[in-house]
């Protein structure tokens, strides 16, 4: 294999591990590092579709846990609808600080049931707001003072059957495999370019492969974004709104890549103009200095000049 050779296995090889481990990078710092999951919860949370989908599981959790269905079906005998009264109720424990503190702990527990441990059964812990809860379903209705106990637990199960076990992959992806990876490619792609003859080359493949896991990153994030769109169930609310605090992060790092790309464009063009400009000089030095680089004074044979002029094809030739 020849210098030429050499350096482009190098940097096949340099390009291919520097992809595998950025791609892992990513994967740790956005997917498995609980705590970007934990920021997009707050996010989650004043989503439309998830306010929803807790307003409701949260109201059924007041009515069973805190009054019991055996209870409801007694008191529906006499009228009274205890989840219509408890529903404002549920409602309002939303909009506390508790209940989101709580919420944040149940996604960081989501995350746990997706990448760590898949028998996780993730749930919010609003005990704290028993008292709370039973306070307001008193004033509509004193008889609930009765009903619900004030040491009673509350808790809202967030749905978990619909994810997916993601598990190997937190096992497989390490930050220090990524690391060791990109730093492997980093530098067989450096010694590619020390090796390379026309180091132009090697710079534009090296703007051109920037820009593709630049483009193909951004692209990414356009495929999810649109695939959790088409999502449905529960879990699949969450997933889109955080997802919508996820996703941005995502796009920010493909700017790096985008204008390096960019940048490593421009130097390869000056680079081409730079070798060309030596190629010229270099042959115009040759054609114009002897062997000893002295510069050489034309001159015209006087016996060679006129039989030259003699054969040569006539003007009025070209014009029959």
């Amino acid at each position: 294999m020849g210098r030429r050779g050499l350096s482009r296995a190098l940097l096949a090889i340099g390009l291919l591990a520097a992809t595998v481990g950025y791609l892992g990078l990513l994967v740790r710092a956005l997917v498995i590092d609980t705590s970007t999951t934990v920021d997009a919860a707050t996010a989650a949370l004043h989503d439309a579709e998830v306010q929803s989908m807790l307003s409701d599981r949260t109201a059924d959790a007041v009515v069973s846990q805190l009054v019991g269905d055996a209870v409801v079906r007694d008191l529906a005998t006499f009228g009274i609808d205890v989840r219509r009264d408890l529903a404002p109720v549920a409602q309002s424990l939303l909009a506390t600080p508790e209940f989101e503190r709580a919420f944040a702990d149940a996604v960081a527990q989501l995350h746990r049931r997706i990448f760590l441990d898949p028998t996780t059964v993730p749930s919010i812990d609003v005990t704290a707001l028993v008292t709370r809860a039973r306070a307001e379903a008193t004033a509509i209705n004193p008889a609930y003072a009765q009903l619900i106990p004030p040491t009673a637990t509350l808790s809202v199960r967030l749905p978990s059957d619909e994810l997916p076990d993601l598990t190997p992959l937190d096992q497989q992806v390490t930050s220090t495999r990524s690391l060791l990876l990109l730093g492997i490619g980093l530098l067989a792609a450096a010694s590619a370019l020390a090796l390379s003859a026309q180091r132009w080359r090697t710079t534009r493949a090296i703007g051109r492969y920037l820009l593709t896991v630049a483009g193909l990153q951004l692209l990414l994030c356009i495929g999810l974004n649109m695939a959790l769109a088409r999502s449905s169930g529960d879990a699949a609310r969450i997933m889109r709104a955080a997802a919508d605090a996820v996703l941005p992060h995502l796009v920010q790092p493909a700017i790096g890549p985008l204008l390096i790309g960019v940048v490593a464009i421009v130097v390869s063009v000056r680079l081409r103009r730079s070798a060309d400009v030596r190629v010229l000089a270099d042959g115009r030095a040759a054609f114009l200095n002897d062997e000893d680089g002295r510069p050489t004074e034309w001159t015209f044979d006087a016996v060679f000049e006129p039989e030259v002029l003699r054969t040569a094809p006539s003007v009025a030739s070209y014009q029959r």
